[in-house]
């Protein structure tokens, strides 16, 4: 008797465009409207995972909403690092902020520093946004992230469609 194989399904580009909109409503609790995810989804490439964070706090946010280019070199190449992160805003005025940092290191001794860093600027009362795209060294694939602001003080009346497709799909109940 032949082991039985079983056939995984291929997701259409549709399908996952419905489940990012599902976890992007279900992260933000609700908070951000049709028009705010739409622009959202149509600007991301759903062929790509990302990690979906939601920032309630300017402080985190900011350090989110950062260009950074870091490099460690040492004297043994095998121990040489780098860090290239680069976001792009997709909602909100976000001016980004940037940090870049180059270390050169003879053993254990750093010889040499660079340092430059500027923060994030945005308003505070406002959804914003951001991709996150980030190559470490030190990990064998890049990764994406979806970063989200939602200020705090900000009341939001969800849109009837979406209160439509929560009642479906009972996405707060899972």
């Amino acid at each position: 008797m032949q082991p039985q194989v079983k056939e995984f399904k291929t997701i259409t580009l549709g399908e996952r465009k419905a489940i990012l909109i599902g976890t992007i409503i279900k992260r933000t609790k609700g908070y951000l409207n049709k028009q705010q995810i739409e622009k959202i989804v149509n600007h991301m490439d759903l062929t790509q995972q990302y990690r979906i964070g939601v920032y309630e706090t300017p402080k985190k946010f900011s350090e989110k909403a950062m260009n950074k280019e870091i490099q460690i070199m040492c004297s043994n190449m095998a121990k040489n690092k780098r860090l290239s992160q680069s976001c792009h805003v997709i909602l909100g005025d976000v001016e980004l902020g940037k940090v870049v940092d180059r270390t050169i290191m003879f053993g254990e001794t750093v010889s040499e520093k660079k340092s430059d860093s500027q923060i994030a600027n945005f308003s505070i009362s406002e959804v914003a946004a951001i991709e996150i795209t980030t190559d470490d060294s030190t990990k064998t694939k890049i990764q994406k992230e979806l970063a989200i602001y939602l200020p705090e003080s900000q009341h939001y009346e969800m849109d009837k469609e979406i209160e439509v497709i929560i009642k479906i799909f009972d996405i707060f109940n899972k």
